[in-house]
């Protein structure tokens, strides 16, 4: 059976991803599309959460927990990424 608190986690998700993914579109920065994709991974383990309580349950939990992982490391490399080149544009800055 579901569980409401998974239910409502699934339901703010995705019309929070979604402008996410369309307003990362524009924006030009180094780790962006790291940080989308790491959205979609979180959204994709939310949706395998709710899914492992329908059917398959020890396949959705672990797509759940590798998705987890996935989001967890893109998002971490994504700032990364970002927080250097926000270094060597302050360097740059600095140099003037």
């Amino acid at each position: 059976m579901f569980q409401q608190s998974e239910l409502v986690c699934l339901g703010l998700a995705v019309p929070l991803t979604v402008p996410i993914v369309l307003l990362a579109r524009d924006v030009r920065l180094p780790g962006v599309r790291l940080l989308v994709a790491a959205a979609i991974a979180a959204l994709a383990a939310t949706t395998f959460t709710v899914a492992e309580d329908i059917l398959w349950f020890p396949v959705f939990n672990a797509l759940e927990h590798a998705s987890y992982a996935a989001a967890g490391v893109l998002a971490a490399v994504g700032c990364r990424r970002l927080a250097a080149w926000s270094r060597r544009a302050d360097d740059k800055e600095a140099a003037r």
